[in-house]
């Protein structure tokens, strides 16, 4: 019994007398040139390394290196506007105040000086937005109300309007004086109907 796997390179060839073992050799299976990876030099110490994807550097610490190297060339080229923005960050935000009119430091583009005038301002600019886009408001609460208000029917038996109360979707076509007789009427025809059925059949 074997105990062990047969070898892929060996085959069996039977010829006239005894069986002759011939060694096959594999072919080559290598990743093609552009697959393979190539070592490039570190671009701080100039060694030969591996890289893994896109790096430039053989370490932790020459890529640190690198990165502060090309920070202070940035810098040198673009100083003027870097501190130019700086100057314009740190300078103070002086505004008006929009009840009290007096002058003050805006924080986050404040437009009041203190929380207390910050209410009045919010109580006088919604009732100004209210009393600007009114007419609109109102025309939209119309349109809205009538759109979910149930709509009048005509009843089936008497012809007049009536308003199913509180069901938008109830399938209600009779008034409610109407309605139980309505009922009787639909329940006589299914009688008859169900009852001509039933002769036709005999």
């Amino acid at each position: 019994m074997r105990t062990t796997a047969p070898d892929p390179k060996r085959r069996r060839r039977r010829r006239r007398g005894a069986a002759e073992v011939v060694t096959v050799t594999p072919p080559d299976v290598r990743a093609p040139e552009w697959a393979r990876k190539k070592s490039r030099p570190c671009k701080i110490c100039g060694n030969e390394f591996v890289p893994r994807g896109f790096e430039k550097t053989c370490s932790p610490e020459h890529s640190r290196e690198l990165w502060l190297t090309n920070r202070r060339k940035y810098y040198k080229a673009n100083s003027a506007k870097i501190l130019a923005q700086q100057r314009k960050r740190q300078r103070p935000n002086i505004r008006q105040c929009k009840i009290c009119g007096n002058d003050f430091i805006s924080r986050k583009n404040s437009k009041t000086c203190s929380p207390e005038h910050l209410k009045e301002y919010r109580r006088l600019h919604g009732h100004e937005y209210y009393l600007a886009t009114r007419e609109k408001q109102l025309k939209r609460d119309r349109e809205k109300r009538a759109k979910w208000l149930p709509k009048p029917r005509q009843c089936v038996v008497c012809g007049e309007d009536f308003v199913v109360a509180n069901r938008k979707n109830s399938r209600a076509n009779a008034c409610p004086k109407h309605r139980h007789d309505r009922k009787l009427q639909m329940e006589r025809a299914g009688y008859h109907a169900r009852r001509g059925h039933d002769s036709n059949r005999k």
